[in-house]
């Protein structure tokens, strides 16, 4: 059924890259036991030294910095291989590649850079990226965080949550609210702060889903203070520096889920033709078919979006944020699909920990978060599409074999925006804008994966399907009446009042429930409860 549909792997590999992916393969394979980094919840310590000593934490800095000067397709083909062997260790090596470096090396001053950047590149210092605060994750203008003008330097006070690398680091660039000698408010501003600087504490680690082997910490700064010569970039335009990291910190996850994709499917080979059951093998079951092809069809469409997406930057050609939005949604959400169906496909066996599949699935769940939510980079994608289509059309044509079906998808959503201006359905017009731009940008991912696949691409048709199907659920779902916010309020306080609302005796780094979840609310109060700590 499926024998004329068997994809060809996509292989573009330079010699150093042939060398640094055999390097890892190797490497890994015999030194590092992933099992047990996870359950210790940090990375073998000889990782940052050999990694160090072989370039791997400054792929794309160039060689005059002490970097290996990788080309962005080299740099992504080497976090695909990461990606492959341990979606942690990739995290980790990528987050210390863009996080931990690129503010420093795009934005930083000269004497910054001088006495940071090699050691950066080399391993000798890691880097981290202290942005998010509890209320402010996918909006940064909400932080708090202030950075006050006093005698001659800047005062920086607030607290930073789920900052990676931020017990292991020597430098954290700290995003701040930023007051300047008048009192008047000038924007955000990105400052280098030494870990040793006075007012500076990293608090306890997250106990998180997944993703354990590596530190994610809270950071607190008391007074902390920083000269000018601190500041990356200019004074005020921090948003800058974090809108380039981030663009950057996207399309390494989207790497990153190649190589995790093509580990699932592996896996689910393996398995699918060595277990037998009563029909015969179970490779051969038609229905095992298709989900093995659904493995291949996901690494396929990903990995031709992202690969001509990073040989675009290197044609220095301009890419539109959005661009880099849908690689981030489509990578991380089909490798949610991938490690699913591959904890389904093993049964029983896919429950098991040893068997490598619950990490990759409790790894991958926070792709589809980390770098903006699936659902805000789809509200950005769709507002694109609102406001300037002409740039997606554009930057298509430019990039990909084909591009007919960014305004195929754009049409269909001008055809669903007539029908919601003209519905009776409640609600506020403010409501459809915010649902069309959700339904735009997930008609526009599947647009986009369509057409960075070459002719003939079996994963073609695949991706068709799939459009073909969020277009008449999107269809079916805007023709339903949006229900009313006090009305779903008022059901689930009755779900409340039936099940009750006792906080769980489980407490977090901070000695209590996250004040956003708990009975409490916004007051977490720290009770004793049977011997423990509870919000």
């Amino acid at each position: 059924m499926l024998d004329d549909q068997v994809s060809i792997p996509f292989v573009s590999h330079t010699p150093r890259v042939q060398e640094l992916k055999r390097w890892l393969q190797d490497y890994c394979g015999a030194r590092i036991d992933f099992a047990l980094a996870d359950e210790r919840k940090c990375l073998p310590p000889h990782v940052v030294l050999d990694f160090g000593n072989k370039g791997l934490f400054g792929l794309s800095v160039s060689p005059s910095d002490g970097g290996l000067g990788l080309s962005n397709r080299e740099f992504g083909e080497v976090i695909s291989q990461l990606g492959a062997i341990d979606p942690t260790l990739c995290l980790f090596v990528g987050l210390s590649n863009v996080l931990g470096i690129r503010p420093l090396e795009q934005f930083g001053q000269g004497a910054l850079r001088d006495r940071y950047l090699q050691d950066l590149a080399a391993g000798r210092l890691l880097g981290a990226f202290a942005l998010t605060e509890p209320a402010a994750g996918s909006a940064p203008q909400a932080m708090l965080t202030t950075a006050r003008w006093s005698d001659g330097d800047y005062v920086i006070d607030g607290t930073k949550h789920w900052i990676g690398n931020a017990s292991w680091c020597g430098i954290i660039y700290v995003f701040a609210r930023t007051i300047d000698e008048s009192g008047a408010f000038v924007g955000i501003t990105c400052f280098a702060v030494d870990r040793g600087t006075p007012g500076l504490r990293i608090g306890p680690e997250a106990k998180t889903l997944g993703m354990r082997a590596t530190a994610q910490s809270r950071v607190v700064l008391d007074g902390v203070r920083v000269s000018p010569g601190c500041i990356l970039g200019e004074l005020g335009g921090g948003l800058e520096v974090a809108q380039d990291t981030m663009m950057r910190g996207r399309l390494v996850i989207a790497a990153a889920t190649i190589g995790a994709i093509k580990r699932c499917a592996v896996l689910a080979d393996k398995y699918a033709n060595r277990r037998q059951i009563a029909t015969g093998l179970l490779a051969h079951n038609p229905v095992t078919k298709r989900k093995l092809a659904d493995f291949t069809f996901r690494a396929e469409a990903v990995e031709h979006l992202v690969f001509s997406v990073l040989d675009a930057v290197d044609r220095e050609l301009p890419v539109p944020p959005a661009i880099l939005a849908a690689c981030k949604i489509a990578a991380s959400e089909l490798l949610g699909e991938a490690a699913d169906d591959l904890i389904q496909l093993l049964g029983g066996r896919g429950y098991i920990e040893p068997n490598v599949a619950p990490r990759i699935w409790r790894d991958a769940r926070i792709l589809r978060i980390f770098e903006g939510p699936t659902e805000t980079l789809l509200a950005h994608l769709g507002s694109t599409a609102d406001h300037s289509p002409v740039d997606l059309v554009a930057f298509a044509a430019a990039a990909f074999p084909g591009s007919g079906q960014v305004e195929r998808a754009l049409s269909d959503c001008a055809e669903l925006k007539a029908v919601m201006a003209g519905s009776s359905q409640p609600g506020s017009s403010i409501d459809r804008r915010l649902l069309m731009r959700d339904y735009s940008g997930r008609l526009l991912t599947w647009a986009l994966l369509d057409c960075a696949q070459p002719p003939g691409s079996p994963a073609r048709k695949w991706i068709q399907r799939r459009y073909a199907c969020a277009l008449a659920e999107i269809s079916a779902e805007a023709a339903d009446p949006q229900p009313a916010a006090a009305d779903l309020r008022a059901t689930i306080a009755g779900y409340r009042q039936d099940i009750g609302d006792a906080d769980p005796l489980e407490i977090g780094e901070d000695g209590c429930i996250d004040p956003f979840l708990s009975a409490a609310g916004a007051e977490c109060e720290n009770k004793k409860r049977g011997g423990r700590v509870n919000g």
